[in-house]
């Protein structure tokens, strides 16, 4: 996306808004933030710390959504309409989140 022109990054966040916006009114949004490029990683029983997470290695997430789908099907379903799937190497991790009980609420 850093080598997109300022209309191409306007028409990307305008694709954005409006699948955010129909997840939203259809009752399958629940949270997500874009995610700054740039942190730190923390690896190993050592906890050795890096800068990072770099796109050379592969991997890097952009952001996140957290969607109330019935099922993994129903998650696959709505992650077809993903704006990041409009770039031939964009892709979307579908995942189911495991609830843990909250101690402060046991």
């Amino acid at each position: 996306m850093a080598r997109l022109s300022p209309a191409e990054l306007q028409a990307d966040l305008a694709r954005w808004m409006a699948w955010t916006k129909s997840l939203a009114q259809q009752g399958h949004l629940e949270d997500g933030q874009p995610l700054i490029p740039t942190g730190r990683v923390v690896t190993g029983i050592t906890n050795h710390t890096s800068e990072g997470p770099y796109a050379d290695n592969g991997e890097i997430i952009g952001g996140y959504l957290v969607v109330l789908a019935n099922h993994l099907d129903h998650a696959t379903e709505l992650a077809q309409d993903c704006p990041i799937l409009h770039y031939e190497s964009g892709s979307v991790e579908i995942r189911e989140i495991i609830k843990l009980p909250n101690p402060e609420l046991a």
